[in-house]
């Protein structure tokens, strides 16, 4: 019988350790090196020509050389949502021609479709990925985690002792509080948080032999959103870890000694709380101040919530015309129902909402096509959590419903829909490792059929 390793950054006894392909190698560097600017220690302005070319568009363009090195296309449509999924790509890739025959000139259309292009270059990616065996997809699996901790590691240092060593810097980002300074370089942010921050939290579950190194890494990863003062990226983070508990508790009956380890990780992370609260007194009341829990008159209004919705409400009306298809891949130029404050802002390029852009170049049905692979994912593992399967698949499938929940807790602000190439990319990955495990088991294949036929 063949095992099912939970995904993980140890190499797991029994699990094979082959050499990776270069086209292994470059869905790494497609994913995670260059997306992060080379783990922002290479300055991004390198690839940068204004208006047509970045670094980001560059991890796009080395995702599609992906599916002449292989695909496996049966295996894909028989993975949750991939139809819906193939759908969305396949409507991104007609708008953008689409554009160009409504007359818009070629270079604003590029513009305004590279941040739009993920869910088609994640779609190579992961076309790819469905034909490559077991042994490579965990160690492929393995990196990405590893690279993500090592992300993690860095910006805690960079926060923790107040040096910014990153060639790039987000805006703001080194601040006064109280006399305090304060790091909080958000370009620095790991790009893989939230799933990985399921899995270790998974982990706790599994883990005996590690579990210190599983607790030290959690350690360093769950501050993060409050180190670099991201109100929402620390809402999500607290409610992924308390899903993911309360399911594994609720559902997983054959893990034993559960709600001793709850009570232990409870203690663990009230004893970080505490110790971070005194160690880092700026950092807490710089927090606590943008939830209003400051002083009166040194309150800073940071609350964006209204702005953006009225960008979404702007979006909705320059589009009355066509909601269908929208206006195709084009800057939106600056708000004329929104004040920006005089500012040359345009909410196509911005990233304060992305509902807005995608309803304004791709419609309704650019919208209906992006979310419903995700729905389709979330449905299908709420289903598979009640069912019979090992605790350890189960396990992953709490991993995947708590982060799409958690990440669709300010519909908004979420990126979930448009960037494909993080969390999408990710739980795909994962559906990916658990159909490889069930097509070697006859039995289970049957559940695995009606995943499919339900769901997909």
């Amino acid at each position: 019988m063949k095992n099912y390793f939970y995904p993980s950054f140890f190499a797991r006894e029994g699990e094979e350790d082959p050499k990776l392909l270069f086209s292994d190698y470059l869905v790494i560097l497609a994913i995670i090196i260059i997306p992060t600017s080379f783990l922002c220690l290479v300055d991004r302005k390198l690839f940068y020509i204004p208006g047509l070319f970045d670094y980001r568009f560059l991890a796009v363009l080395l995702t599609f050389p992906l599916i002449f090195f292989g695909v496996d296309i049966n295996k894909f449509f028989k993975l949750p949502g991939s139809k819906w999924f193939a759908l969305a790509a396949l409507y991104c890739v007609f708008n953008f021609f689409f554009s160009i025959y409504r007359g818009i000139a070629v270079t604003e259309v590029i513009t305004a479709f590279r941040g739009l292009v993920y869910v088609t270059s994640t779609l190579c990616a992961i076309l790819y990925l469905c034909s490559v065996e077991d042994s490579r997809l965990y160690k492929i699996t393995r990196y990405i985690i590893i690279i993500t901790l090592v992300q993690g590691i860095l910006l805690f240092l960079a926060c923790t002792l107040r040096v910014n060593f990153f060639m790039n810097q987000s805006r703001g980002y080194k601040q006064g509080f109280k006399g305090a300074t304060i790091i909080q370089n958000t370009w620095a942010y790991p790009r893989f948080f939230f799933p990985v921050v399921a899995l270790l939290t998974g982990m706790v579950f599994f883990e005996k032999k590690n579990i210190w190194e599983v607790l030290f890494f959690l350690g360093i990863m769950v501050p993060l959103p409050f180190l670099t003062i991201l109100r929402s990226q620390s809402v999500i983070t607290v409610f992924t870890i308390m899903l993911i508990f309360f399911l594994n508790i609720l559902v997983n009956k054959h893990i034993k000694g559960k709600f001793g380890l709850t009570l232990k990780a409870f203690i663990a992370v009230v004893s970080i709380v505490t110790v971070f609260c005194i160690a880092f007194p700026g950092y807490t009341g710089r927090y606590l101040d943008k939830w209003g829990f400051g002083d009166k008159d040194e309150k800073l209004n940071s609350s964006t919530l209204d702005f953006r919705v009225k960008i979404v409400e702007e979006a909705w009306w320059r589009i009355k015309d066509s909601r269908l298809l929208g206006l195709g891949y084009k800057k939106s130029g600056v708000p004329k129902t929104v004040d920006v404050g005089g500012r040359n802002y345009d909410y196509v390029l911005g990233e304060d909402t992305y509902i807005a852009p995608v309803i304004f170049t791709e419609g309704v049905l650019g919208l209906f096509l992006r979310i419903m692979p995700i729905l389709s994912l979330l449905v299908c593992n709420l289903y598979r959590i009640f069912q019979n399967y090992e605790p350890k698949l189960k396990a992953v499938s709490i991993c995947v419903v708590a982060v799409i929940l958690a990440n669709c807790i300010n519909p908004v602000q979420t990126d979930v829909f448009v960037k494909y190439n993080i969390i999408l990319f990710f739980l795909y990955l994962l559906e990916i490792l658990r159909y490889n495990y069930l097509a070697m088991e006859d039995v289970d294949m049957c559940c695995a059929d009606i995943d499919n036929t339900v769901f997909n």
